[in-house]
């Protein structure tokens, strides 16, 4: 009886697991993942590179480090979408220079035609990629669509509130 406990625990963790799905044909990821599967990727160098060679605003990321902690942010990129591959390892950098958990953040990459197996994109009426959204305590407080104005940083920076 316990052997059955575990492999059944297993077997719902597996379809846990099994959120994020990969066109290895084009290397196009879909479904809620995490990054981490952008940084161990040897086909998304683009991410490393973005990351690395990104140099951020100090001053909107430290603006960013007194952030509320009841913020979040739901992303939603394509891996196949320039842009997203421009701003998505630009954002994880100021995230980790600020010392904001990744744990804050939902990804969702979505297909060419801009979804994804949840449908979670249709809750946010995602029409583009990448969409940064800011929520706090589950409200929508604002949103970056595709283009940023100064920096990804500064855009974010200036859609926060200030900590009270």
């Amino acid at each position: 009886m316990y052997y059955r406990f575990i492999l059944f625990f297993i077997f719902l963790s597996e379809i846990g697991l099994s959120q994020t799905s990969v066109n290895t044909e084009q290397n196009v990821i879909v479904g809620i993942s995490d990054v981490r599967i952008l940084e161990r990727g040897l086909s998304y160098r683009w991410y490393k590179d973005g990351y690395f060679n990104y140099q951020s605003n100090i001053s909107a990321v430290n603006a960013i480090k007194e952030m509320p902690k009841d913020i979040q942010f739901m992303v939603f990129a394509g891996t196949w979408c320039e842009k997203s591959q421009e701003l998505l390892p630009r954002f994880y950098k100021v995230l980790d220079l600020a010392g904001i958990s990744r744990q804050r953040v939902t990804l969702c990459f979505l297909d060419r035609d801009k979804r994804s197996p949840q449908g979670i994109e249709n809750n946010y009426s995602i029409n583009t990629t990448p969409v940064f959204i800011i929520l706090q305590k589950g409200v929508e407080i604002g949103r970056i669509t595709e283009t940023i104005s100064q920096s990804i940083e500064a855009d974010i920076a200036d859609l926060i509130p200030t900590k009270q």
